[in-house]
């Protein structure tokens, strides 16, 4: 299903290249994903089973939120620093399309 890709002779230009290749379509799935998923919440079944898969849909709720940006508003720069507290970042790659 998927091509073997030879990562042990790969380059950075050619690994640059498979991720752009393979973010593009990613996008055009997760297009298909979306429509898919659309058009079963507008059939209005509940759940159904397919061959393969089946699929359940989870009714919409409300839930809280916390806003920050809100709460930053009512704080002294002192209590923003009180509670703030450092986090480590993973290392991630961003891909964009190069312009001829």
């Amino acid at each position: 299903m998927f091509n073997r890709f030879d990562f042990d002779s790969a380059t950075p230009e050619s690994l640059a290249d498979r991720l752009g290749e393979l973010e593009a379509r990613k996008a055009s799935i997760s297009a298909e994903i979306d429509a898919t998923k659309a058009a079963i919440l507008e059939c209005g079944t509940n759940k159904a089973g397919g061959k393969r898969y089946s699929f359940t849909v989870v009714a919409p709720t409300t839930r809280e939120s916390f806003s920050a940006s809100k709460a930053k508003a009512f704080l002294s720069a002192a209590q923003i620093a009180h509670c703030t507290s450092i986090v480590d970042i993973k290392a991630s790659v961003r891909i964009r399309a190069r312009k001829a």
